[in-house]
């Protein structure tokens, strides 16, 4: 009970986090300002759920000890990294366009296409935090330590509030639109703010954290990766056909840099996509010995809303690499 109470106070944090920008707004502002966050906040929360997988590693942190979970963990946040710093990074660059296909134009009015574009570049960067915090978050909770996240989330939605009330009321004063940056900034600064926090508290606490360059090499690469839009986009004039051609070269250069810098060793992943037969059932619920057995089959129990959630396969390929290098230790 008290384990379940916990839990609820954990989520009651998280929902304070996604609608706080709506009340606040809708206080300050008129709801056309209301409209552009909406447009924003449903592309970003579509990439968040491709992209969460913390139910995945949940029942493989929950059978770890000590140095193999520590090393589960690692693998798990190194194959995160890969996947999620370009999207989130490239995202940043081209959410405004996919607004304006998906939305229309009007959506992105001229006079407020600064506050808008800083704005999105902010929710966009806000991905890699939620997806490192989901799995610090798991791994707590795979630990029995649920009190820890629940309880620096419940501070930071506190704080979350203040903020925003402070940096949209004193923005809105240069320009209405500018109360969007403020939401986004709020945003921002706290819930990287729970990031840090958990980080220092699974070193602390777990002494497991990760490895440095699980962070810098995907992080140099998704840059690289970005100076090579900024070059297409000024020498090429993009419409939807070139913008995919220019997304799909893109992740191209970003994993040739990444392999170039070591930051993914293809004879490793080569050998795991070889080894590795994928058996996903989605399950209401998950029998306690649900686990990668010998002949590599993953068990994959997932609650019917997150179903669809286990069609992209490269979240899948995470937990699995993670629990099969151990398997080599």
């Amino acid at each position: 009970l008290k384990f379940s109470g916990i839990i609820g106070l954990s989520a009651f944090g998280i929902l304070i986090f996604a609608n706080v920008g709506n009340i606040i707004l809708g206080f300050f502002l008129s709801s056309e300002f209301i409209g552009y966050y909406a447009a924003i906040i449903t592309i970003i929360s579509g990439v968040m759920g491709t992209l969460s997988i913390g139910g995945v590693l949940y029942p493989i942190f929950t059978q770890l000890n000590k140095e193999k979970l520590k090393e589960a963990f690692r693998k798990a946040f190194h194959y995160m990294s890969i996947i999620t710093l370009p999207i989130a990074i490239g995202l940043s660059f081209i959410i405004l366009p996919v607004i304006k296909i998906l939305y229309g134009i009007e959506y992105v009015p001229q006079e407020y296409e600064f506050a808008l574009s800083i704005t999105a570049i902010l929710f966009s960067l806000i991905i890699i935090e939620t997806i490192f915090s989901n799995l610090y978050k798991m791994l707590f909770d795979a630990k029995e330590k649920p009190a820890i996240p629940a309880s620096i989330i419940a501070i930071a939605s506190i704080f979350n509030m203040f903020l925003n009330l402070i940096l949209v009321s004193f923005l809105i004063k240069i320009s209405p639109s500018f109360g969007l940056i403020g939401v986004a900034a709020a945003t921002f600064i706290t819930r990287y703010g729970v990031l840090i926090a958990l980080a220092i508290s699974s070193k602390n606490k777990l002494n497991i954290s990760p490895q440095r360059d699980s962070i810098i090499k995907p992080l140099i690469a998704s840059f690289l990766m970005l100076c090579y839009f900024f070059i297409f986009t000024r020498i090429i004039h993009l419409n939807i056909f070139k913008g995919i051609i220019m997304i799909l070269s893109g992740a191209v250069f970003y994993m040739l840099i990444l392999f170039l810098i070591k930051g993914l060793d293809i004879n490793e992943l080569n050998k795991k996509i070889g080894e590795t037969d994928f058996l996903i059932t989605t399950e209401s619920s998950c029998s306690e010995d649900t686990h990668l057995s010998k002949t590599n089959y993953f068990n994959i129990c997932l609650s019917d809303e997150r179903t669809r959630d286990v069609s992209n396969i490269s979240c899948c390929m995470i937990a699995v690499f993670a629990f099969e290098h151990l398997k080599n230790h």
